[in-house]
């Protein structure tokens, strides 16, 4: 459809900045581009150009415009009024990029966050856990020859504290007897 229906085609087709269109004669002149600066010299190295022509198509990730940003390059093979073209297609990655970057930043601070975090929970558990062998062990310091009738507490008889503070009492119970 000519030069207008071309810009038209990629106006629709890239509707985002940073986007760019080009068609290329076999020999590398672009014969028409569209998205600015980039389209107006050839995307295609010659090798690149070369390979397309003989229709391999590959992605490419290159380095255009004056500020040689990064971009992924597509290339198609067209015949037009009986001449081979390319149809090359860019966009940039400077989004992609950018993406990354924040994902980076976000997971700088997420991680060692969750990971103080996580600690400071454990602590916490294990703290909670604790406090019955602390209670058990300040009363187990008081208990002396004089108080032998005293024993221990624990909250759950059934778990492996309570076990300790049964084994501990019987011991207080001998030496009770024995004294």
């Amino acid at each position: 459809e000519g030069v207008d229906g071309f810009r038209e085609i990629s106006i629709a087709a890239l509707p985002r900045s940073g986007s760019a269109t080009q068609v290329l004669s076999a020999s590398g002149r672009v014969l028409v581009g569209y998205g600015g600066a980039v389209a107006d010299r050839p995307m295609l190295s010659a090798a690149a150009r070369q390979a397309a022509l003989a229709g391999r198509a590959d992605l490419l990730e290159l380095r255009l415009g004056r500020s040689l940003r990064p971009f992924r390059v597509m290339a198609a093979r067209v015949r037009i009024g009986g001449a081979n073209q390319l149809v090359v297609v860019s966009e940039s990655l400077d989004q992609i990029d950018e993406a990354v970057r924040r994902i980076l930043v976000l997971l700088l601070i997420a991680v060692p966050a969750a990971l103080a975090t996580a600690g400071l929970v454990g602590w916490w558990l294990l703290r909670t856990a604790l406090a019955p062998v602390r209670r058990m062990t300040q009363k187990a310091d008081e208990i002396g020859i004089d108080q032998l009738g005293e024993r221990l507490t624990a909250p759950n008889s059934n778990d492996e504290i309570g076990r300790l503070a049964a084994t501990l009492n019987a011991m207080l119970d001998r030496l009770e007897q024995g004294v």
